[in-house]
């Protein structure tokens, strides 16, 4: 049963991932569609095309995750530090930071008590996960 749950868990995933990505590559959208909540508008300079791990994904995770009482080197909630590029791996790697920045059902939403990352900031860390998570 626990392999079916991590299968599901990591078709879920790669499909959100796929989604999000294709919803800010597509180019033949019409451009005169309003676009949708949970999709960045490509006219907001959400660029997802030339990300990089020390000017993109770590300010989010710095201005968002890795303050006082979260994601520090002090606190570590949950038994994470946001605080470095291998504390940010840790939460990719068992599957739950996705999740839980998603605010999908069965994860803890984050930030807690803070409203939702953007939709672009969702989509630059979902970007990252999907070509590697480049330390760059």
């Amino acid at each position: 049963m626990q392999t079916f749950s991590r299968k599901l868990s990591a078709f879920l995933w790669i499909l959100t991932a796929t989604v999000t990505i294709y919803s800010c590559t597509n180019k033949k959208a019409d451009p005169a569609a309003t676009p949708q909540p949970s999709q960045p508008d490509p006219s907001s300079g959400c660029d997802t095309a030339q990300l990089s791990f020390a000017a993109d994904i770590m300010p989010v995770f710095q201005q968002n995750c890795a303050l006082s009482g979260c994601h520090n080197t002090v606190t570590r909630a949950g038994g994470y530090a946001y605080t470095d590029y291998n504390g940010i791996l840790q939460p990719i790697q068992s599957g739950r930071l996705l999740g839980a920045i998603n605010h999908q059902a069965g994860y803890v939403p984050m930030p807690q008590n803070a409203p939702k990352l953007s939709d672009c900031d969702i989509a630059k860390i979902t970007h990252w996960i999907a070509i590697g998570t480049p330390d760059n």
